[in-house]
């Protein structure tokens, strides 16, 4: 088995380290369960390392082409052929075309800290991530109060990565030369996780992004 879980933290020193990359943002978006093998879809640099045939588990992922262009799919649409990177994301819709999939005002899950991806219409990736659960005074969202945020932040699709113990959101703002972790985790310590979503940048050391 070639696959691993790591913390996030790990995870991005070694893209950091090892392959060079300068990550800006970082959160996780699956959890492995059965298995570390992708959740369906995966591609890197082109390549696709995972299907759902291959192994299957998350109802959406995020697709990036060589463009940049950013779409979440459900995981029952197939690859178009032209992406650069796929990403699983756990749990399904919670924005699809400008609406909520939940349209029940009252709490449709537990409160719990929660990692979420969206796209704007614009095309714009959205990242987001809230603690919960008690962690750093916060009780958490439950589905319906994800999606009312996305929305908010003008998400007209998002999709409800893998919460709680697993949210981890770690940012190097302009002029810090590391990465700190922002997100306080639920269960005391960070969790193993198996995918995650990194914002890389390309800008010199000029402070400008």
């Amino acid at each position: 088995d070639i696959w691993t879980d790591k913390q996030l933290t790990q995870t991005v020193k070694y893209y950091e380290d090892e392959l060079g990359y300068n990550v800006v943002g970082a959160m996780n978006t699956a959890l492995a369960y059965d298995s570390n093998a992708p959740y369906g879809y995966m591609v890197w640099n082109g390549v696709v390392l995972g299907t759902p045939e291959i192994h299957k588990g998350a109802q959406t992922y995020l697709a990036i082409d060589w463009e940049g262009n950013v779409e979440l799919r459900s995981m029952s649409t197939p690859l178009k052929g032209n992406e650069k990177t796929a990403i699983p994301a756990n749990f399904g819709w919670l924005v699809k075309d400008g609406k909520l999939t939940s349209t029940k005002v009252e709490r449709t899950s537990s409160d719990a800290s929660r990692s979420m991806v969206g796209v704007k219409a614009d095309g714009t990736l959205v990242i987001c991530m809230n603690d919960g659960r008690g962690a750093n005074n916060s009780v958490g969202f439950c589905n319906y109060e994800e999606g009312e945020a996305m929305l908010a932040l003008g998400c007209q699709w998002a999709a409800n990565c893998d919460g709680g113990g697993s949210s981890t959101f770690l940012t190097k703002r302009v002029g810090e030369e590391t990465f700190t972790m922002r997100s306080v985790p639920c269960d005391g310590a960070q969790r193993p996780t198996a995918h995650g979503v990194f914002v890389v940048s390309n800008v010199g050391p000029t402070g400008e992004l």
